[in-house]
């Protein structure tokens, strides 16, 4: 990994790369007539007739965090090889060590390394729940006022063997962390130059309360009683300091096309049956240039920039949004839906009039797959966003071009 160290590491003490040799006895049959005593090992062994070295080394860890939690600094092997077990303390090292050994009857101590260490796992959990309390906040900024969300994309994380917080960042973030780092902490830090993550998906129903673009949208559609339906969730989009998300405005409608809408009606995400509520339709609009709706987002959701594309990529990232005047005809077009997954075709039409809107005019046609349950998918091309699926026939597949939407919604789409 590519690294650029802010502070000191934490090791204190090396010799020839490790640490302090803890030098018991060469085999486990001399570490019974060792400083430990053959009937303790014995009793120990009793106790565990069939033990492998592996759940020899989980009790000893076990062991160390019980007995000695503020100065335990971790455990570990090098190259997944049990002949090199390190352990380190940041206080009464060896004391330490050599109790722990005694009271697991460990069989092994001529595998055992003894490294002295400035800081506890304790006390950088400390700092470490520092950061995250400040990247929360930084998080909370950009949903109440519309802070850039890069700098707030950076994992942190404990590097045992060295001893040393990590910042793990890229781009903005790393930027922003880098002069945090120098500024705000005084224990070791490594800035460390890889991708953060972000959340994975089991499928278009199990992203947990991380919503986006093309997931499912579960709703009881008005005029119904105990019948759920089933829509995608187009883009996250800004209004004001809220980040909601939009569908199509005919999801919920149990007779569509009435001119009657279900604004306030709740929404539901998740993989039981009904899922778990996250929202209600604000404002909802069938006719003329669009078929949308904005749905709130609480509960302890969050709508993020992102498209499901396919399962290999769930957080597809959205950076722009395209114009109805820029919508190229012959262009290719991929659309994310609940039903039908991730297709994509050709586009056919800009200025199509669907049947079902009344007043319908500038809508777009796409010859791609499609399926009830995948109205409200968004319409992409690359990682611009270009439209909300509407509906679809022999014709193709019928999109409300998502300038239109944010025109009526009074909203922008949420980009990267």
């Amino acid at each position: 990994m590519g690294t650029e160290v802010l502070r000191k590491r934490g090791l204190v003490s090396a010799v020839a790369g490790l640490i302090l040799m803890f030098g018991l006895a060469a085999s486990p049959a001399a570490a019974e007539e060792g400083e430990f005593g053959q009937e303790e090992v014995k009793k120990a062994r009793e106790a565990y007739p069939s033990d492998s070295i592996t759940d020899q080394v989980s009790r000893l860890e076990a062991r160390a965090w019980a007995e000695y939690p503020d100065t335990f600094a971790g455990l570990w092997i090098k190259d997944g090889n049990y002949s090199e077990i390190f352990v380190s303390f940041s206080k009464d090292a060896a004391e330490s060590l050599k109790r722990i050994v005694e009271l697991e009857g460990f069989s092994r101590p001529e595998a055992l390394s003894l490294v002295k260490a400035d800081y506890s796992i304790s006390e950088l959990e400390g700092v470490q729940a520092r950061l995250v309390q400040h990247r929360d906040f930084l998080q909370e900024e950009r949903t109440s006022d519309g802070t850039i969300p890069e700098i707030s994309n950076f994992g942190v994380n404990i590097d045992v063997p060295t001893n040393t917080l990590q910042m793990v960042a890229q781009g903005k973030a790393k930027e922003y962390a880098t002069q945090f780092a120098k500024s705000q902490v005084d224990t070791p830090v490594e800035i460390v130059n890889e991708d953060p993550g972000s959340p994975y998906c089991g499928g278009r129903w199990n992203c947990g309360t991380y919503l986006r673009g093309g997931i499912g949208d579960r709703m009881y559609p008005r005029g119904t009683s105990g019948v759920y339906g089933i829509c995608t969730l187009g883009f996250t989009v800004k209004n004001g300091s809220a980040r909601p998300v939009i569908s199509a405005g005919h999801c919920g409608d149990a007779d569509d096309g009435d001119g009657a809408n279900d604004v306030g009606y709740q929404r539901f995400y998740g993989p039981t049956v009904m899922g778990t509520l996250f929202g209600s339709v604000q404002d909802q609009h069938k006719g003329g240039r669009t078929d949308i709706e904005r749905v709130s987002v609480g509960n302890g959701f969050s709508a993020n920039p992102w498209v499901y594309r396919d399962h290999d990529t769930p957080h597809w990232g959205v950076n722009s949004r395209g114009t109805w005047t820029g919508f190229t005809l012959g262009g290719t077009f991929c659309k994310s839906g609940i039903s039908t997954g991730r297709t994509c075709g050709e586009s056919t039409s800009k200025t199509y009039s669907p049947p079902y809107i009344s007043g319908g005019n500038r809508f777009l046609v796409v010859s791609q797959g499609s399926a009830p349950g995948d109205s409200g998918s968004p319409l992409y091309q690359s990682h611009e966003a270009v439209g909300v699926l509407s509906g679809g026939g022999s014709i193709g597949t019928v999109h409300g071009h998502i300038e239109y939407a944010e025109d009526y919604l009074g909203v922008v789409v949420d980009t990267m």
